[in-house]
């Protein structure tokens, strides 16, 4: 009876075996479309299916596919270094004409780059994919997904015509599937850059409702908040009552910063406090927030009266933000092609020549008498009028090399913009020269300490004596402030200096409080008064 049971246990694996391994090829297509709807959402349901396609099928390019999106799912699933190389999978995938997985591989490459804040090269292994996924019969899915990534990114490097352009793209693809998060993230990022209020709305609303269908009130009281910020009147209050609901409801705990902004101000220190220790937990708080969080416990501490422990704190900030700067400060160079003369020294040997041709004149007045007094007197008028065109040439000179080296800059900046659109419309960005790249990844001033000295030499030194009369400013608020004074906006500063926008904003508020100003006075009006205009008179 014993060895019956025996025989029967293997019989039932051996059926089992054939069970699990009798996938026709229609049958195994089918699990790997199923991959195209789960990876997004189910990256262990994807596991699964990966696990049986490869134990069924052992062609190379079927276990090399498994293993890259074994990879990316496993990503999926928490965020991490992937070690796995998917580069060099996509390529021998590509070389053995497996188009179709060697695009998924490589939206899945340009992902995990997005994810690591490699900008470029997600935009290289997106484009990539696109370009082969255009030649298959590929699920909407991928395809959808590329074009909304490459908006995202579009969008980071401040094209927002191209990004818009993708964004539209990627709703095409994924109206016809049911990726539910990412149509709303769609209809949101569409709205957001919309310019007309009504189809701005009809895409808010159009977002919600995808929302609604997840059953996520965290993201449906993002969206609403994101709504309320748009629109042209609202009330603070909806927007505290949102932030309340995501704190205590949603327990998304880095919105409770908001909170204990709005209770500090209206005097009710305890519920500020309690939001204070939300804001705490904030499992996912990185720099920014860690100091947030400081800066609000200094503001709360001066709210209750303790001033030395409120300064200790600050203190304590602007030290720890002082060392992430001057640890994340970048060097690299763009030439600036022409050095101009020294005008104070001209002026200096004009004032010099003037003083001893009143020497000699003097002398003359002393031996000649009262003719030659008159005489004298004709000479000097003469003189004069010479020196004040003289002067005024000179004043002209020194306008002309200001506004020449505004002009280099901007040229600068366009012919970046030109590259980025060039870059981004061009499907075969990999085929750019090296050169483009390289120069696409760094910023435009070659040497800052060159660029602030050529600065002080046409805005007669008044870098020297800002930072005399400010020294906690440091080199690169010195830069930026410099930069303000010749005219450029934030946009052209921040594709200048290859800085993001909340960089240059969260610098200027350090700016700010360095020069005694509070967050709501005007940095460019202060820039205006008190070096432009000082400098002119």
């Amino acid at each position: 009876m014993q060895h019956i049971k025996i025989i029967e246990f293997y019989l039932f694996g051996l059926v089992l075996c054939l069970t699990n391994c009798a996938y026709t090829p229609n049958a195994i297509d089918e699990q790997l479309g199923r991959i195209s709807q789960q990876v997004w959402y189910a990256p262990q349901t994807t596991l699964s299916i990966l696990d049986s396609v490869r134990s069924c099928n052992k062609q190379e390019e079927y276990e090399l596919y498994c293993e890259a999106m074994r990879a990316y799912s496993l990503f999926r699933q928490k965020p991490h270094k992937v070690s796995y190389d998917l580069q060099a999978t996509a390529a021998k995938l590509e070389d053995m004409n497996c188009t179709l997985f060697a695009g998924q591989v490589y939206c899945a490459l340009g992902n995990i780059n997005e994810w690591e804040g490699y900008t470029y090269t997600a935009m290289q292994n997106l484009k990539k994919a696109e370009s082969l996924l255009l030649t298959t019969n590929v699920p909407n899915e991928w395809l959808g997904v590329i074009y909304y990534k490459l908006g995202a990114l579009s969008e980071e490097e401040m094209l927002n015509e191209v990004a818009l352009d993708y964004y539209h793209n990627a709703l095409h693809y994924l109206s016809q599937t049911e990726l539910t998060l990412f149509l709303a993230c769609v209809h949101r990022d569409i709205g957001r850059l919309s310019m007309c209020d009504s189809i701005r709305e009809k895409h808010f609303n159009q977002a919600i409702s995808y929302a609604n269908a997840l059953h996520d009130n965290s993201f449906v009281y993002e969206l609403r908040l994101l709504q309320l910020e748009y629109s042209k009147n609202y009330d603070e209050t909806d927007k505290i009552a949102l932030y309340s609901a995501l704190v205590n409801e949603c327990r998304q705990f880095r919105y409770a910063n908001r909170l204990v902004d709005w209770h500090i101000a209206h005097g009710h220190l305890d519920s500020a406090q309690i939001y204070l220790n939300h804001f705490a937990q904030d499992t996912l708080m990185f720099s920014w927030s860690k100091h947030r969080y400081s800066y609000l416990q200094s503001k709360l501490l001066l709210s209750l009266g303790k001033e030395q422990e409120a300064y200790a704190m600050l203190n304590d900030l602007y030290v720890r933000e002082r060392e992430e700067l001057e640890k994340t400060g970048k060097t690299r160079a763009y030439a600036i092609s022409k050095r101009y003369d020294l005008v104070l020294e001209q002026e200096r040997n004009l004032k010099l020549i003037i003083a001893q041709q009143r020497s000699y004149l003097l002398i003359g007045v002393l031996l000649i008498g009262v003719l030659l007094l008159l005489v004298g007197f004709l000479i000097e008028n003469s003189r004069r009028k010479a020196s004040q065109h003289q002067v005024k040439s000179l004043n002209n000179e020194l306008l002309l090399r200001r506004d020449s080296l505004r002009r280099v800059l901007l040229q600068k900046v366009e012919l970046t913009q030109k590259m980025r659109w060039y870059r981004m419309k061009n499907n075969a960005t990999n085929q750019l020269p090296e050169w483009i790249n390289q120069f696409l990844s760094i910023n435009l001033l070659e040497n800052e300490e060159d660029f602030q000295t050529e600065f002080n030499q046409l805005y007669g030194n008044v870098l020297t004596v800002l930072k005399d009369s400010y020294p906690s400013l440091t080199q690169m608020d010195l830069l930026i402030i410099s930069l303000h004074a010749v005219g450029l906006s934030i946009s052209d500063i921040c594709i200048l200096l290859n800085l993001t926008k909340r960089t240059i904003w969260s610098r200027r508020l350090r700016i700010k409080k360095h020069l005694g100003l509070s967050n709501d006075d005007d940095l460019d009006s202060w820039i205006e008064q008190h070096l432009i205009i000082a400098i002119d008179k």
